[in-house]
């Protein structure tokens, strides 16, 4: 069966006060002793330690606790020696406890409580009064502001709600930058500027806090290392936030000459994102869209740029979350605008169906071209694609637009289009009136009068649009070739 140590023994002359704290010192009670936790409380609430210390086991014990003890009031002082908890055959011994009073009292004359005209809180606004956020998942931020007041030392100390004891977090200098850890808690101080707002000292920020959690802080001002500290402290709670997570498979989607939009995994919970494009480590414009997607304009061509995407909570019961891995994406280059003709078929009877577009020339890094016809000029109504890549006699051809319409105008245009992704698409050139050539009909009332013996007069009516003439042909019966003779 595990043995319980000894108990120490404390006697009053062992426990002497100071400015801000007091110093226990007492003999090492039981030689399989691995440490000692001194601990005081407040006489009207001896169920919560004000502060606490834990000290290894030595011949002599000397535990200082640092606290904003008041001259004249009843403490008590509690010491416990904790056994090794890989070695089952000790258990800690119970908690001695005495009953002490402050019996300090500062060279100077008591301040005036510093809080009366100064803030410890939250911090929720900057310094032009705008509101922001100063809670989150795993941190939050305190303003130590002493408009007006004198004093120049702030001692904190901070708990979980459900824990008993504080960690406290003593002398912090307001107005200077400071960093340690104490406890469980890592934390940062810092100056303020002067603003609209805040004209006060620093401010206070408390890291690696759990998520969805409430906590306890309270703050003591203090004029200096001399001074009582006040007496009441300024109390806060407040919970931290539910971390959202961390947007996922951020892809640019698609890459143009001046712009670049990108997609990522939508996150539950999400009240939206925030995205920021970088350049050389220079934030080049942020967006805050509320779906998964969002659009960069205004970029420069030819250009890589960094991107990262973080979600935003809603601040009342979701934190913001930490950027994802950033991702590099560039933009494009355009191809130059090619030049077109258009033009019906040269020769046959398809050139009353068909139209041919042609390139001037090839253009620099294209790999193919897109052509396209269209009954209007915003290319809504009839729309006929082709691609090709074909180059002859060095142009690039469509082929043929086949089985048009005699006599209709069409709208032309082209494209340039590479495979490389680095390369956009041109601008469309537009060539707009070709006509597919009209087949005129076939004269009609023709007759033959005033024949002679070598000699004869045709007669037809007139067809419209014949501007060209008319081609008469005759031949002998019988004969396989015609006589031809235009007029």
């Amino acid at each position: 069966m595990a043995r319980a140590l000894t108990a120490p023994t404390i006697s009053p002359s062992d426990i002497v006060y100071g400015a801000n704290q007091v110093t226990v010192t007492f003999a090492r009670s039981d030689m399989s002793a691995q440490s000692y936790r001194v601990s005081a409380y407040a006489m009207d609430n001896p169920g919560v330690a004000v502060a606490t210390i834990d000290v290894p086991a030595d011949v002599t014990i000397t535990a200082v606790l640092s606290y904003p003890f008041v001259y004249g009031e009843g403490y008590y002082i509690g010491a416990t020696a904790l056994a090794d908890a890989n070695n089952p055959l000790y258990t800690d011994s119970s908690e001695s406890l005495f009953s002490t009073t402050c019996d300090y009292e500062s060279t100077q004359p008591p301040t005036s409580d510093p809080f009366t005209e100064s803030t410890f809180k939250i911090r929720d606004r900057d310094y032009d009064g705008n509101e922001l956020l100063y809670v989150g998942d795993t941190w939050v931020t305190f303003i130590i502001d002493h408009v007006g007041a004198d004093a120049q030392l702030t001692n904190i100390r901070i708990k979980k709600k459900t824990d008993n004891e504080w960690t406290p977090i003593d002398g912090i200098p307001n107005g200077q930058s400071r960093t340690g850890t104490s406890g469980d808690y890592d934390w940062e101080s810092g100056a303020c500027e002067l603003g609209d707002y805040y004209e006060g000292w620093g401010w206070l920020t408390f890291d690696s806090l759990e998520e969805t959690t409430t906590y306890e802080v309270e703050a003591y001002a203090i004029k200096d290392s001399d001074c009582l500290p006040t007496i009441t402290a300024v109390q806060i709670e407040f919970t931290t936030l539910d971390g959202l997570d961390i947007p996922s498979n951020l892809t640019a989607s698609e890459c143009a000459p001046t712009s670049i939009t990108l997609t990522w995994g939508a996150v539950t919970n999400a009240s939206g994102y925030e995205a920021i494009c970088s350049l050389n480590d220079a934030t080049v414009a942020t967006l805050t869209p509320t779906d998964a997607t969002c659009q960069f304009t205004g970029l420069t061509s030819a250009t890589t740029y960094s991107f990262k995407v973080r979600t935003l909570g809603d601040h009342e019961s979701y934190a913001d979350s930490d950027y994802c891995a950033p991702i590099e994406a560039a933009t494009t280059t355009q191809l130059a605008k090619p030049s077109i003709n258009g033009f019906p078929r040269a020769s046959g009877t398809t050139k009353y169906t068909t139209l041919q577009i042609r390139l001037s020339k090839t253009i620099a890094n294209a790999t193919s071209y897109e052509y396209q016809i269209a009954l209007d000029e915003n290319f809504t109504s009839g729309v006929k694609t082709r691609t090709s890549s074909t180059v002859t006699n060095g142009y690039p051809l469509s082929g043929y637009f086949t089985g048009l319409t005699s006599g209709t105008l069409y709208y032309c245009r082209a494209r340039a289009i590479s495979n490389d992704a680095a390369y956009s698409p041109s601008e469309w050139a537009n060539v707009t009136n070709t006509v597919v050539a009209s087949k005129l009909p076939a004269p009609t009332g023709l007759e033959v009068t005033d024949i002679g013996a070598t000699s004869a007069t045709l007669n037809w009516d007139d067809v419209e649009n014949a501007t060209g003439g008319y081609t008469v042909r005759w031949r002998q019966i019988g004969a396989s070739d015609w006589n031809s003779q235009n007029v």
